[in-house]
């Protein structure tokens, strides 16, 4: 070979050297890395967290395949050698702008996922922790007695509640209540969902033993600030925790429409079992009998779970053994809504008032019985 001629097959050969240089400085490729099966959570081990951002941002470094500086390591052709190299850059330049667009579109890309994989994971352990607990509730027989915010923390029933219930109506509603109590020595009353113990108070002002139980951890606050004996928790588990014919009463005004099914009847064969021989159970809901009741207070509160028919009720209560059981309605619906008659047809009289009985019957029902 003539001292002018360029061995190409060893411009080759210092080229790959130059080439394995490069990469021995930069590291191992992610192609060469083993592959790993690794589960993104909010959760995950930070370890495992902080080495996958490593390998995207080794990803990153490698995205341009033009990194590194020129040179050569021979003397006699060092010069020729740089001066191919440098041609070859010229010629690859376009393939290579084109190949590093796509590289780092590509390391993008991963990042993007890596953190939807994140918000999803994290996502799905929040949905995950909040199944678990409905599960156990349904396990025990039971869900929260009043709306649980920890179940869906977007929905604030406290100010929905603050909207459309009116407490003054609610204390006149419950003091027909109080003639089942008619004595100081009638109690102790459990106030099963008691609310911020509306009706604890009433018995109080009659000198009336009673204390009650609830979730939320606001109206506990505040029957607390009245001196009411009130606890927090579940209501079925309250409950259970009473000494055997050991209450006076046991009340629960709109709660059991938030129950489930088998919990309202574990509900009313625990009563039958705390109360003492004579002691009154007081179980009051929205009378699904009356059709405009659909239209209202049972459809406009999405925290209702079991349409509970007043004669179901009434079933429910019997058959646990109660006895002299009787229902109770209230709530009686504006009198320029009902139907009017000429007070001329007597059977047209009549039907207008089977017509009101159905459509505008009373907007509640309680059950009233004794152990």
């Amino acid at each position: 070979m003539e001292a002018g001629e360029a061995n190409v097959e060893a411009l080759v050969e210092d080229l790959r050297r130059e080439a394995e240089e490069l990469r021995r400085r930069l590291g191992p490729s992610p192609s060469d890395a083993p592959s790993t099966a690794v589960r993104v959570s909010a959760y995950a081990d930070r370890d495992a967290a902080t080495a996958t951002e490593a390998r995207i941002d080794r990803l990153r470094a490698l995205a341009d395949p033009r990194g590194g500086p020129l040179r050569s390591h021979r003397e006699a052709v060092g010069g020729l050698v740089l001066a191919v190299k440098r041609l070859l850059i010229r010629l690859l330049t376009p393939i290579w702008e084109q190949q590093t667009q796509f590289d780092r579109a590509a390391v993008d890309a991963i990042a993007d996922l890596r953190e939807a994989q994140g918000r999803l994971a994290h996502e799905h352990d929040d949905l995950d922790r909040r199944l678990r607990r409905i599960e156990d509730a349904l396990a025990r027989g039971t869900l929260p007695a009043s709306f649980d915010p920890a179940f869906d923390p977007a929905f604030d029933y406290g100010r929905f509640e603050a909207r459309f219930r009116d407490p003054e109506r609610t204390r006149e509603k419950q003091r027909r209540y109080l003639a089942y109590f008619p004595a100081p020595d009638a109690g102790p009353v459990l106030d099963l969902g008691c609310g911020d113990g509306t009706f604890l108070r009433l018995l109080r002002e009659c000198s009336v033993a009673g204390f009650g139980v609830e979730r939320g951890k606001v109206a506990v606050e505040r029957a607390r600030a009245a001196g009411l004996d009130v606890r927090e928790g579940d209501l079925l588990d309250a409950l259970a925790a009473c000494a055997d014919a050991s209450l006076g009463g046991v009340v629960a005004f709109q709660v059991v429409e938030h129950l489930t099914l088998p919990a309202v009847v574990r509900l009313v064969r625990l009563a039958r079992r705390k109360l003492r021989p004579g002691g009154c159970l007081i179980l009051e809901t929205v009378n699904l009998a009356s059709l405009i009741v659909h239209a209202r207070a049972w459809t406009i509160d999405p925290t209702h779970r079991l349409p509970l028919h007043p004669l179901t009720l009434r079933f429910l209560v019997d058959d646990a053994g109660f006895r002299d059981s009787e229902l109770v309605y209230s709530g009686p619906v504006e009198p320029e809504r009902r139907l009017e008659t000429s007070g001329t047809d007597p059977l047209g009289a009549r039907n207008v008032e089977i017509l009101n009985e159905v459509l505008f019957g009373p907007q509640d029902c309680a059950v009233v019985a004794r152990g």
